[in-house]
């Protein structure tokens, strides 16, 4: 099986009130097709896992958490795990 390393595409829309966040994700492959089933999941590096879950068959996962600085990791079976 090959491993192909996995990106994720980021959009952050803020609502009233500011302490929420929505983070629309877009999982791709390196060859730019979808991935259907990967984790998702942001990191605070002080409360660990702040939300998590799936993409659907188009690649999109929605999380929401409050705004700050996080780490997005994406995972799936036969991808190499990766974080930005």
């Amino acid at each position: 099986m090959r491993l192909v390393r996995l990106s994720a595409l980021v959009f952050i829309s803020l609502g009233c009130p500011l302490w929420a966040a929505t983070l629309d994700v877009t999982v791709k492959d390196a060859t730019g097709a979808v991935v259907n089933g990967a984790r998702v999941v942001l990191l605070d590096g002080q409360r660990g896992t702040v939300a998590s879950g799936r993409s659907d068959g188009e690649g999109r996962a929605r999380l929401e958490a409050r705004p700050g600085a996080y780490l997005l990791q994406v995972e799936s079976a036969g991808f190499e795990a990766g974080a930005e």
